[in-house]
């Protein structure tokens, strides 16, 4: 929320007034795309940072259990005798915190990235050069407007 939480309606904002007022729909939609496109990256990258961090660990045997598909569910976990839970809870708390500390760089990282975005000055109404829907539509059929 820090990192992205701050740009995210700055970028919309951005996306929509660097074009001309007829490629708006065009505009939030790429903007909003490729938002989803980084989020989904995003959790890519800290699951597999997640994963990998657990696998490493100790406990990271714990989680398959030879089984295809196997896990550790709750009741699972609770079965464990108490020192094996601790160091399948000790296994999880460190891959989530590497996780963060990843996230923090980010985080870090943003700001600093959109120090660099270019300034354009607001539009404060649509652009009178701009043609009317009715203008664009007879254009595309090839008609010329009636004086």
């Amino acid at each position: 929320g820090v990192g992205m939480g701050f740009l995210m309606q700055t970028s919309m904002l951005i996306a929509q007034n660097s074009v001309e007022q007829r490629d708006l729909g065009a505009a939030s939609g790429a903007a909003t795309f490729f938002r989803s496109i980084g989020g989904s990256f995003g959790i890519s990258l800290f699951g597999a940072i997640f994963a990998n961090r657990l696998a490493g660990s100790p406990a990271g045997g714990s989680f398959g259990g030879g089984e295809a598909g196997a896990g550790l569910d709750l009741e699972r976990l609770r079965e464990l005798p108490e020192q094996a839970r601790e160091l399948v809870l000790g296994g999880l708390a460190d891959g989530i915190s590497h996780v963060f500390a990843w996230a923090v760089l980010f985080t870090a990282a943003i700001p600093v990235l959109a120090w660099f975005i270019r300034e354009v000055p607001l539009r404060s109404a649509a652009d009178p050069t701009d043609d009317t829907p009715q203008e664009r539509a007879e254009a595309a059929l090839g008609k010329t407007p009636v004086a």
